[in-house]
């Protein structure tokens, strides 16, 4: 690093070329080399006080605590970010900004304001990026499901089902889904989502991930008074987690 810090000021690499690099190595999940990249850049732009250097650095700083649910490293860093926008073309990093902004939000519990940061990235977004937009879009139908808004939650999921095929959702978002059509009494799309996120969990041998869809299969047969396969799944995922040693409270959800 001392090395690198010589090669800038000897005028060896460019403020251009360091924005270049900070710009390749951003990813959401952040690599090492990405992170004492990032870390340096942001010291070495303090010094400069060139606001233009902070957004990618930011970014992937802000990406890695987020990971770690940080959420006061988070929020500082998502505040560098903010910082850096007015001195940056980028609609790219704007929708990095207001999707960790909303992350952050979210974790924290205020639902609300994190609808409305993740609504703005959605307004900024390519209609051609359809991963982001999928992200985004479920996201929000996560947050209205937990305000107990499940008819915007279920247009956000049916918005999602237009995007991708639920070929490729995760169990995550299968899970999800199943829950929302649950709630909003769509018995036949919620029963097809939880037998794929089972069907899933199996074939990628993601034993917590199937207990939790045996778990939500059996509520959501519990609600339709099919009590025999309740028992049937709810057993599946007791079995399964007493194998795995993870309590069994946490796997139940308020289908």
């Amino acid at each position: 690093q001392p090395k690198f810090e010589n090669n800038i000021k000897n005028n060896l690499i460019s403020i251009n070329d360091l924005k270049k690099i900070n710009y390749k190595l951003y990813n959401p999940n952040p690599t090492q080399p990405a992170l004492l990249f990032a870390e340096f850049t942001l010291k070495y732009s303090s010094n400069q006080k060139d606001h233009s250097l902070n957004g990618y650095p930011a970014a992937t700083m802000s990406n890695h605590y987020q990971e770690s649910k940080q959420l006061d490293s988070v929020n500082k860093y998502n505040l560098i970010l903010k910082k850096s926008l007015p001195f940056v073309d980028s609609s790219r990093l704007e929708i990095i900004y207001y999707t960790n902004n909303a992350n952050s939000l979210k974790d924290n519990g205020d639902l609300f304001e994190s609808a409305i940061n993740y609504n703005k990235a959605l307004d900024l977004i390519q209609k051609d990026d359809s991963t982001t937009t999928f992200t985004l879009i479920t996201n929000l139908s996560d947050i209205y499901y937990e305000l107990d808004y499940p008819d915007k939650a279920k247009y956000f999921i049916d918005s999602a089902r237009s995007i991708i095929s639920f070929n490729n959702w995760t169990v995550e978002a299968l899970n999800h889904a199943g829950m929302v059509y649950s709630k909003t009494k769509d018995y036949s799309p919620a029963k097809s989502c939880f037998l794929r996120a089972i069907k899933k969990s199996n074939t990628d041998e993601n034993l917590i991930s199937l207990a939790q869809s045996y778990s939500n299969y059996a509520n959501f047969n519990r609600k339709i008074k099919k009590y025999s396969a309740a028992f049937e799944y709810m057993d599946k995922s007791d079995s399964l987690c007493k194998a795995l040693g993870v309590d069994f409270g946490i796997l139940i959800n308020r289908i």
